[in-house]
This record gives structure tokens, C-alpha cells and sequence, in this order.
């Protein structure tokens, strides 16, 4: 819902966006919390519509409602173009990598739309999903930075890392790390294979609060994250430091 309040938001100029993503219809077939949702017997969308070539066009016209609540409807108008009598918004967007709940796809799609432009280094190399990472999505050249809008993945190690946060699988075992998301409209289950879910792991990261207290401020902007020393490096969370 902020996407859409922030574009709204008349008495605002900076918003910080921690949980991002929009076109519900992409991110909910991909979400840990769907099941609830679609497979709940009774009532659930897959218990009711078992034809599943059916499913992809309810869920679009289900869109055509849900983008009056949610950023979708309202992101041509978050940043550069406000709606009447709003002020122009400045926008951060911070990711948790491998998300379970809110895919980080339906995030691209958000800082796309809005002009977003990614942190760099963005991610250790080979942790994005795709062979040409953040297509349509410019690298920030340059530090301090306060355009517009900014897309921050804050990464909390890789499957078998032991971070602050931990988990267990279906069988009680501690897990820990995350791996990257299914590539397929499909949740990150099961534990055991995806690892801990990663959606609070920005507002608990130092990097990410570092990047909040500065981007909020009147002339907000944000910094490269940095070794102790002054080596630029992904933006981490989770106590995960890096390869």
C-alpha cells in the first residue's frame, strides 16, 4: 500500500518503500503467503477454479480491482509526474534479497515504472536470477545520490549462512541463509531448499537504517555501503559481510 500512498501523499516529499513490489497478480502465485489465499478448501481460488489455464485471466481481471489500492494503479504518478495537488516524491525502494513474500520480480517492475535507478554494486556475482540483471534499470554513477528514486537489494548471505536470524524447515531443522527464488510463478518452498525468509531484513540491517536516516532527510540522498575501509560493496543484512 505505500507505493499508492506515496504517490497520494500531499504533505511529503521523501518515502522510503520497505516493502516493495506491485502488479499483485505476478507477486501473489510467487508469494509464501499464497496459499492461504489460492488452496484454502472452500473457498480458495484454485479450489474453486481448477482449470489452469483459467487462472492467469482471472487474476488479471482481478487486477483491473486491486489496482485501485495498490501501486500499480498509481506508480506512473509516484515520482516525476504528480497527481493534482501533490508534491513530486522522492523515492527509496529497499529489497530483501530471495524475499519469500513479495518477489523481488514484482519489485524490478516497480522501479522500472517509477525510474528507479540500483544501487552499485548491487549483488555479489552469480545472486541475481537473470543473465542480463536489472534490465531497464540504470546503475547510480555516482555518490552521494538523490535522484528521484533508488532500488537497494540488501542480501543476507547465501542458503547455509549463520546470520542473526534463523529458521527451521518442516522437519525442525535449523536453516539459514536464503537461496534465490524460484524462476517459475511458483513460493519459495520449502524451507530446506529456499531457506529463511528475508522480508524483515532491511529494517533490521545497519545498512539499510543508514540508508533511511539519510534518504529522509529534507535533501535526502544515500551512500555506496562500504567495508570498514572505504571499499564500496553490495548492501548487506542478516550480519552476513560478504563472500
Amino acid at each position: 500500500m505505500g507505493g499508492a500512498l506515496t504517490a497520494l501523499e500531499p504533505d511529503l516529499t521523501q518515502a522510503v518503500l520497505n516493502v516493495t513490489g506491485m502488479n499483485y497478480s505476478t507477486l501473489l502465485r510467487r508469494s509464501s503467503d499464497s496459499g492461504q489465499y489460492l488452496e484454502t478448501p472452500g473457498f480458495g481460488l484454485y479450489t474453486n477454479y481448477k482449470n489452469q489455464i483459467e487462472r492467469p485471466l482471472i487474476l488479471s481481471l482481478m487486477q483491473l480491482m486491486w489496482d485501485r489500492g495498490e501501486a500499480n494503479g498509481y506508480a506512473q504518478h509516484m515520482t516525476d509526474d504528480p497527481l493534482p495537488n501533490t508534491p513530486p516524491h522522492r523515492v527509496l525502494l529497499q529489497l530483501a534479497y530471495g524475499d519469500h513474500q513479495v518477489s523481488n520480480l514484482a519489485a524490478e517492475n516497480e522501479a522500472r515504472t517509477i525510474g528507479a535507478q540500483v544501487e552499485t554494486p548491487s549483488l555479489d556475482p552469480g545472486r541475481h536470477w537473470d543473465v542480463d540483471p536489472f534490465l531497464g534499470i540504470p546503475s547510480i554513477s555516482s555518490y552521494p545520490y538523490s535522484g528521484s528514486a533508488a532500488m537497494v537489494y540488501y542480501d543476507g548471505g547465501p542458503l547455509g549462512f549463520d546470520g542473526d536470524q534463523d529458521c527451521t524447515d518442516e522437519n525442525t531443522n535449523p536453516q539459514h541463509g536464503t537461496a534465490p527464488a524460484p524462476l517459475i510463478e511458483l513460493p519459495p518452498n520449502p524451507v530446506s531448499v529456499y531457506g529463511c525468509d528475508p522480508h524483515s531484513y532491511p529494517r533490521r540491517s545497519l545498512d539499510g537504517v543508514t540508508h533511511d536516516a539519510t534518504w529522509l532527510q529534507p535533501n535526502g540522498f544515500i551512500d555506496q555501503c562500504v567495508d570498514p575501509g572505504p571499499v564500496a560493496r553490495p548492501c548487506y543484512s542478516n550480519g552476513y559481510t560478504g563472500p
